[in-house]
């Protein structure tokens, strides 16, 4: 039903000289001015809060993190429990394969510390090796906005040279484009209140999706009692009446034990805010169709909403979607992304490795390929030698099929959204019709723009066609939605 368009982005100047260049040493610092300053995150329980730093290279997507956190990955909760009490840390949160009733999960602690004084060309010389093992040669300086960030950053690395599976509580961010930059606050261009109209459901449009036209047969084979879960796994849903109206019922449910799974967003999307991410996600994915209210959701007619509030740091994120899949979601959302450099991209594997194990399972994991307008495939080379300049989370984790976008009622790349002819696996549309939020309570379609949704769009694709037999195996359902079309 989806349908990817590979976009060319021009001729690559290749310069040659006689000499070969040395690679620039990697260089740590610590500059506090070097991001702007950073509100802490909620902690675990109520009250508590915990520090963000920032990572900052002077190539590519700066980046944040829990200062005083560390993620653990173990083969038993003792062996997570000894390694607290050799670095003189607390833990604040385990997941375990019992509990998560996933078979071949490691143990996953979230440790809360305060790392021993590190000394930055100790920490470079660290990640260089790091690097190395997967053939990558990052160079350049990489600066961090505080002293606990940087000593952090060295703990986690000595840790991994020593054999340990650790990472950073990386902090990811909502892919939507920040709702003081939204477009249109109603329905937008004169668009008529009927969804087979609009650009990005209809079959009679540029971008023919045909969505609607899938809700009609459904309709007519008799098949959409057959529901789909379907997680959302996000932040800023609303419980208010108009915004349920437009979701309907829904599993919520909250990694915080302390927090409601209801409230605005307690992260970000980039430097701007998007307080109902989470609805309009939810919205995009699940709307209510034919109610004659707000929008209508790629998967409205049949998903079955489990809506999972999180922030966006690594560990609740793979709490998040170890919980979706408790709940026996099929198809999960993340829309939200970082782009992780290279020289610290061995920090991704418990997530990863999460999503691989998920995606094994048999459900479908979905992410937004961000809106920096870059291509998650680009690479840095160096004497023959190349490898990707940054690994984008989780949109290129193993086992997601990572959703760029389309422009508005276009069959091109829109010029906001990532792209990538490796790990960017379907293109949706970036700019979709959502119903209400706390701000916006009228009975109107508003557009939003972002590959926030995108992705949500993509999973309820899938959900239509597992809907259509719910027998197949998600194999087949992932490649009926990522099937390539070549643009004309």
């Amino acid at each position: 039903m989806s349908t990817r368009y590979l976009i060319l982005s021009g001729a690559t100047l290749v310069l040659l000289s006689c000499e070969e260049p040395k690679p620039k040493a990697v260089r740590f610092e610590v500059e506090a001015t070097a991001a702007a300053p950073q509100d802490p995150l909620p902690g675990m329980v109520e009250g508590e809060t915990r520090p963000v730093a920032v990572l900052v290279p002077d190539v590519g997507a700066a980046v944040r993190f829990v200062a005083n956190e560390l993620v653990l990955a173990a083969d038993s909760a003792e062996a997570i429990d000894a390694a607290a009490v050799r670095l003189g840390a607390e833990v604040r949160a385990l997941l375990d394969p019992v509990t998560t009733q996933l078979t071949g999960l490691k143990y996953l602690g979230l440790l809360r510390l305060q790392a021993p004084p590190a000394d930055a060309a100790s920490l470079a010389d660290a990640t260089v090796r790091l690097a190395a093992k997967d053939g990558a040669q990052p160079t350049g300086r990489y600066r961090v906005t505080s002293e606990p960030g940087l000593r952090l950053l060295a703990l986690a690395a000595a840790e991994a040279e020593a054999g340990a599976a650790v990472a950073i509580n990386w902090v990811l961010e909502g892919a939507a484009i920040p709702t003081n930059t939204q477009e249109a606050p109603t329905v937008d261009r004169g668009l008529s209140s009927d969804a087979y109209l609009w650009p990005h459901l209809g079959v009679a449009t540029p971008q023919r999706f045909g969505v609607a036209e899938a809700w009609s047969l459904l309709h007519r084979a008799g098949k959409l009692g057959n529901r789909v879960r379907l997680a959302v796994l996000d932040s800023g849903f609303s419980d208010l009446a108009a915004p349920q109206q437009d979701i309907g019922v829904a599993t919520a449910l909250s990694v915080f034990p302390w927090h409601s799974a209801w409230g605005s967003n307690l992260g970000s999307c980039g430097s701007g805010d998007c307080p109902w991410h989470g609805q309009n996600v939810a919205s995009t994915a699940m709307a209510r169709v034919d109610d004659g209210f707000g929008g209508a959701g790629s998967a409205g007619p049949v998903a079955e909403p489990v809506l999972i509030n999180t922030t966006y740091d690594y560990f609740t994120a793979i709490s998040a979607v170890l919980n979706a899949r408790a709940q026996g979601a099929r198809v999960i959302n993340m829309s939200f992304g970082a782009s992780i450099p290279t020289i610290v991209a061995w920090t991704i594997y418990p997530f990863e490795a999460t999503t691989a194990l998920i995606r094994a399972s048999g459900t479908l994991l979905f992410a937004a390929a961000g809106n920096s307008g870059e291509n998650v495939d680009a690479e840095d080379c160096f004497a023959g030698i190349c490898w990707e300049s940054s690994w984008h989370t989780p949109c290129e984790n193993n086992g997601v099929i990572c959703v760029g976008g389309l422009g508005y009622n276009a069959t091109v790349l829109d010029p906001g959204s990532n792209y990538g002819e490796e790990h960017v696996d379907v293109y949706g549309p970036y700019h979709v019709l959502v119903g209400p939020d706390p701000e916006h309570l009228a009975n109107e379609a508003r557009l939003v723009s972002g590959t926030s949704f995108s992705s949500p769009f993509a999973a309820g694709v899938a959900a239509l066609v597992w809907a259509a037999d719910p027998t197949l195996p998600a194999s087949t359902v992932e490649e009926a939605v990522t099937r390539v079309t070549q643009a004309s």
